[in-house]
């Protein structure tokens, strides 16, 4: 920990004054921070050993590991860094990175914990000359109608008599499906609790469902999931789930008798306000404040007394995947190429979970479009309208979006509906219909 105090302090200062989210200073801001100060680390220990004229294996064998503080950084360990950094990754991945550095050394200054910036600053607007200036163009990357079903059944869900079959089809299936018809990232996808999508039969008559969440940048946003979403994850719930939450009963129970810390037993859900409360507490919590740690550990007792863990996509050890979900996708992409399938995506298109965001925006803002063109000739109507609804539905974060965030386009209130059940039911390869049997 020697060399790592003002890190800390920075970072729990984030937490405490609310500068940042939980989730945020643990997956972003820690990490990148970390990064840089064992690169500064590394080159003090380099230049130390030139100045000996000894390899650095000996150097750092005869004396250890520097313990330089991230406050000792210079204008030159930046520079290097940044060259270091941007030969590495990709240029608006960098800018990402720099900003979480930017973010440590501004708060130092104002802290009195250095004198000043480090970071090159040119120009009456203080220019960050460390940030990338290339041009960064979003590409929508999306599966046609017949790529994603392709995806979903011979990627994701395929068949277990196949080698390199996937450990839990259901479950990835279900993920995978719930991405494209809800336009969720990847960590709201993954961060879905087993309570916030009730079973089929609970179901308004419209067939869609809407829940809150919090999602990039805090920023919170309305979700809406159809009933044939439901439908699919009832079936991986009364199944694949059912099976390992059984399985890891004796795990679960033992650890809540040794009272781990990990692991706070929860109770009465309700599923009409979205809003949880807590053992220890009592009190009634918003589903959508609940950070990823939380979501990991809490579980709810059932009538027979068995423990069941609160969110939805669980993992082996029946924690929620987070990160994993990229290598679930790496694996089916790689599973679908090989199985020669007709309607495998292109080379260049492999397939992520951004991707099926990508695909649901697309295809939500064409069947709005449709459905706006039946109902009316006004031009306006047809382009802004769906633009404005599928920048909410994704929670895109711009000027025009945060001028339109307010507008409640009630000619939509039918069509919306209509345009995701329509999408979800193309993505299962079923006829559109108003009403899905509820068995």
């Amino acid at each position: 920990m020697t060399g790592t105090r003002r890190l800390n302090e920075y970072m729990l200062a984030a937490r405490r004054d609310g500068g940042m989210k939980l989730d945020s200073i643990t997956n972003m801001h820690s990490y990148h921070l970390a990064r840089c100060l064992r690169f500064v680390r590394r080159r003090r220990a380099e230049l130390q050993a030139e100045h000996a004229d000894i390899p650095v294996a000996d150097w750092l064998a005869a004396y250890g590991e520097p313990t330089t503080c991230l406050t000792e950084t210079t204008r030159d360990d930046l520079r290097a860094y940044s060259e270091h950094r941007q030969a590495t990754v990709k240029h608006h991945s960098w800018n990402t990175e720099e900003s979480a550095i930017a973010g440590f050394f501004v708060y130092a200054v104002a802290a009195s914990w250095i004198d000043r910036d480090p970071r090159p600053l040119w120009g009456r607007n203080q220019r960050d000359t460390l940030r990338s200036r290339v041009a960064h163009h979003r590409n929508a990357k999306f599966l046609t109608e017949l790529q994603l079903r392709a995806f979903l059944e011979h990627g994701l869900r395929s068949s277990q008599l196949l080698p390199g079959a996937p450990s839990y089809p259901d479950r990835d299936y279900c993920y995978g499906l719930t991405l494209v018809s809800t336009g969720m990232r990847r960590a709201e996808g993954a961060a879905l609790l087993d309570v916030q999508i009730p079973p089929p039969h609970a179901f308004p008559p419209g067939g869609v469902i809407e829940f809150v969440i919090t999602g990039k940048g805090a920023r919170p946003r309305t979700v809406y999931v159809a009933r044939e979403l439901a439908t699919q994850i009832e079936l991986y719930r009364i199944g694949e789930r059912a099976r390992l939450v059984a399985a890891v009963q004796p795990t679960l129970r033992r650890r809540k008798r040794a009272g781990a810390v990990d692991l706070v037993e929860t109770r009465d859900f309700d599923t009409g306000s979205q809003h949880i409360r807590t053992s220890p507490s009592g009190e009634w919590i918003p589903i959508e404040v609940l950070d990823g740690s939380a979501r990991a550990t809490m579980v709810t007792r059932a009538a027979d007394g068995s423990l069941n863990p609160i969110s939805l996509f669980l993992g082996r050890n029946a924690r929620p995947l987070v990160e994993h979900w990229d290598h679930v996708f790496d694996l089916a992409d790689a599973r679908l190429r090989s199985g020669n399938q007709p309607d495998t995506p292109p080379a260049h298109l492999k397939v992520t979970p951004h991707v099926m965001r990508h695909t649901f925006a697309v295809r939500m803002l064409a069947a709005l479009m449709r459905e706006g063109r039946e109902r009316s000739a006004d031009p306006y109507q047809l382009l802004a309208n769906p633009v404005i609804t599928v920048q909410q539905l994704l929670g895109h974060a711009s000027p025009e979006t945060t001028q339109v965030y307010l507008y409640a386009a009630e000619r939509f209130t039918e069509e919306l509906p209509a345009a995701l059940r329509g999408h979800i039911a193309n993505a299962l390869g079923h006829e559109t219909s108003t009403e899905v049997p509820v068995a």
